[in-house]
């Protein structure tokens, strides 16, 4: 069974700066492109970011493909997919750490039930599989127009699935998937790619259960030498705290920070300099499939 639709996204604030990417049409949607002051390594390499439910309408969508771009020195794109009508981002407002969470009340509990079911007609209209389509179109347009021969990806709560989706298809050389939503066990027995999970301590939507389940496919996988996948946890965070962190809370800026820059590490290591070492996403002696705190 799939987890749930992604709206603990919304917890805390949007990031402060100003974008510095530019918007171009490429195939069926508009997309953010965020390009590096300096490329590096090979040419015809680039990020896949795919975003959460709030689109490009929520600035972070925007200035962290910036950071990624300028760390990895290789252009990101960020597709439209919900072309400008993603959910608004000040709709939800959830609590922006583990704590709050687990100590609220039972009428805040069914206030925040409510707000999810106030934006079940965006869901029912922007169902995960709808997109996959447009999307290979839009694959095809940046590969023809941009002269890309190599994807990793990365993503956030809704962009999971057609991360999960695409890698399936061997789309992606690396993945990073941060607390992501609509996982099947499906998807994990057949995703390919290196792959790192950035988790939640506190996850209605990729929770505990699932994440376990996850964790011990993955392992089995890995132990027949079919991909290498790592867990990484963040102390007293919530489903969304890499897309959408409240900053008056020091742990969980501390968290997006510390999370930001594992992203690119493992893009770096297991993407832009995997094909210089002879590494490959399957077989060797891969790194354990485990569950380290952070």
């Amino acid at each position: 069974m799939s987890a749930p639709f992604c709206v603990h996204c919304a917890s805390g604030f949007a990031l402060e700066g100003t974008p510095k990417g530019t918007m171009e049409k490429l195939g069926p949607y508009d997309t953010y492109i965020a390009s590096p002051s300096s490329v590096q390594g090979e040419p015809g390499r680039a990020i896949f970011f795919a975003c959460d439910a709030f689109g490009l309408s929520l600035i972070n969508n925007k200035i962290i493909p910036d950071i990624l771009a300028e760390r990895l020195g290789v252009p990101v794109y960020v597709p439209d997919y919900f072309e400008g009508k993603g959910v608004e981002p000040t709709r939800l407002q959830m609590p922006s750490t583990a704590k709050e969470m687990r100590s609220q009340s039972l009428m805040q509990k069914v206030t925040s039930g409510l707000g999810m079911l106030s934006i079940a007609p965006w869901f029912i209209s922007n169902r995960p599989g709808t997109k996959i389509a447009p999307l290979e179109k839009w694959f095809t347009a940046v590969e023809e127009a941009k002269g890309v021969k190599e994807w990793a990806s990365t993503s956030y709560c809704f962009g999971g699935k057609p991360v999960l989706h695409f890698a399936s298809q061997s789309k992606f050389k690396a993945n990073v998937l941060c607390h992501p939503s609509f996982v099947a066990i499906d998807d994990i027995k057949k995703m390919k790619g290196t792959s790192l999970f950035i988790c939640a301590d506190e996850d209605p939507v990729f929770g505990a259960s699932l994440r376990e389940q996850s964790q011990q496919v993955l392992k089995e996988r890995q132990d027949k030498g079919e991909i290498q996948a790592e867990f990484k946890f963040f102390h007293n965070t919530v489903h969304g705290f890499c897309a959408r962190p409240d900053f008056s809370v020091p742990e969980v800026k501390k968290a997006f920070e510390d999370a930001t820059q594992l992203t690119v590490e493992w893009l770096k290591e297991h993407f832009l300099q995997a094909k210089a070492e002879g590494k490959g996403t399957a077989g060797g002696e891969p790194p354990a499939a485990t569950a380290a705190p952070v």
